[in-house]
């Protein structure tokens, strides 16, 4: 195939499921190695190690095992003077694209292994994992008597999707379509909201011709029909768009395609709209985009396109970026309390509190650090007894059905903390705390303080569930 197509794998694609994408994993490692780098999708790959995530609570005992496992392949494989290094720090510029499930067993490992990776290199003891991660402990013993093997599941570099939904069994969470439809919803949504970017672009220095959004959008067969406008400075910060049904599309295809996409870009660095999406930037530090035009357009217009298609969002997404996202949360949370649920996928949403992941090391700390703050938060919050408590409550436990998808970045230090805040979330209940956890999780210090002094305050970024996808790979 390469061959027939000018001896490169620019326009070719690899993709497999469990042992399909072990096979597909050996092609794309072989073809790599000759310098041909295919683009290629592994859904659930095994990885032949035991999975210490599942079967040991101690992070610190899991911690010194990895160490120790490292420091003994490495000193086996410089012992042995494998002659296979180069060939494996070859594959360094291929980047497979991985999608493991952390309760399924046989892939999980893999967020082990390039957390470890991280690990070691923090403590600096990145050049004993460069030779460990490229042998295991069973391809050194079948070595050692003489046979051949390859560690066909150890690569160097790749972006790894992590799916954190919840799942009820191992084979729920093997399944090919768990992926099936989520990550090209994922891909179509990120794409209109690029639509969205590509919009503002073309107002300010494309016209005509030259345009090129519609290349964002077409593709999917999806057709603009409406720009959302901000009132200040009449930038484009929304667009809706309506999904054109092809004829050669069967029903299986057409049951989860929506009819409508709202979608809502983040901050331009362009001077044009740059400096009015930065003070919409600061009303979410400040918990007040809710009172933004932007947000009221924004809620306007999914009303009504909601009173378009009989009443329900059904077929109705909502996508958004960075700020986008937060624009898009705010009106998903909003139609979600009078019982419409509508699906959305918001790209790096702004978490509106301090990164502690990124800011501090120790798990200890950390834990530490997130219980003291959700018994501040509820005790401020008791000791006000604000007359608006109950109603809070009962509005953020409507939100509990409704589960948006979120995809988030731990080295993107403006959406980063949606990780920690679910990890305490469940940490909290582990502990018997949930029901302190279910009062702080609806409240924040700044809020608190806000409605202390009479301010009104509406904290967009806190929702009871999510879809939470985190994306692993090295930054």
């Amino acid at each position: 195939m390469v061959a027939s197509v000018g001896g490169n794998g620019s326009n070719i694609w690899l993709a497999g499921h469990s042992l399909g994408s072990s096979i597909a994993l050996h092609a794309g490692k072989t073809m790599a190695k000759s310098g041909i780098r295919i683009e290629s999708f592994l859904f659930n790959p095994p990885f032949p190690s035991v999975p210490l995530d599942q079967i040991i609570n101690s992070k610190r005992m899991k911690h010194g095992i990895r160490i120790f496992g490292s420091v003994a392949r490495a000193g086996v494989g410089i012992f042995m003077n494998s002659d296979k290094k180069s060939s494996f720090s070859a594959l360094s510029d291929w980047f497979p694209r991985l999608f493991v499930n952390q309760s399924d067993y046989i892939c999980s490992k893999y967020v082990e292994y390039f957390e470890h990776r991280r690990k070691m290199e923090n403590i600096g003891a990145g050049r004993i994992e460069k030779i460990a991660t490229q042998t295991s402990v069973s391809c050194q013993m079948m070595r050692g008597v003489g046979m051949k093997s390859e560690t066909v599941h150890l690569i160097p570099s790749a972006i790894l999707t992590v799916n954190l939904t919840p799942q009820h069994d191992f084979i729920e969470a093997h399944r090919i379509d768990q992926w099936d439809h989520a990550y090209h919803r994922k891909s179509v949504a990120a794409s209109l909201v690029q639509g969205v970017y590509v919009l503002e672009r073309d107002q300010q220095k494309r016209k005509g011709s030259d345009s090129q959004a519609f290349r964002w959008f077409e593709f999917f067969h999806f057709q603009l029909i409406d720009t959302l406008i901000d009132d200040v400075d009449s930038p484009i910060f929304g667009a809706t768009y309506e999904f054109k049904l092809q004829p050669s599309m069967c029903n299986y295809t057409l049951h989860r395609i929506p009819r409508y996409v709202i979608a809502f870009r983040g901050t331009i660095t362009k001077l044009d709209s740059f400096l009015r999406d930065i003070k919409l930037d600061l009303k979410i530090l400040k918990n007040g985009l809710h009172r933004a035009s932007r947000s009221k357009i924004a809620i306007e217009t999914v009303r009504k396109m909601v009173d378009t298609v009989d009443g329900n969002g059904s077929n109705i997404w909502l996508a958004g970026h960075s700020l986008g996202s937060c624009i898009a949360l705010h009106a998903g949370k909003t139609m979600a309390k009078s019982g419409i649920f509508i699906e959305s996928f918001l790209f790096n949403p702004p978490f509106a509190s301090a990164p502690i992941d990124q800011i501090i090391n120790s798990e200890k700390t950390k834990h530490g650090i997130r219980f003291f703050g959700s018994m501040l938060r509820v005790g401020l919050a008791i000791a006000m007894n604000s007359d608006k408590k109950t109603l809070s409550y009962d509005s953020f436990a409507a939100l509990s059905a409704w589960i948006p998808c979120l995809f988030v970045n731990p080295s993107d230090f403006i959406c980063s903390e949606y990780v920690g805040y679910f990890k305490h979330r469940r940490k909290m209940e582990e502990i018997g705390a949930g029901s302190i956890e279910k009062i702080a999780t609806q409240n924040s210090l700044v809020s608190l303080m806000m409605s202390a002094f009479g301010k009104e305050s509406e904290l967009v970024h806190l929702i009871p569930s999510a879809i939470l996808t985190v994306n692993l790979t090295p930054q």
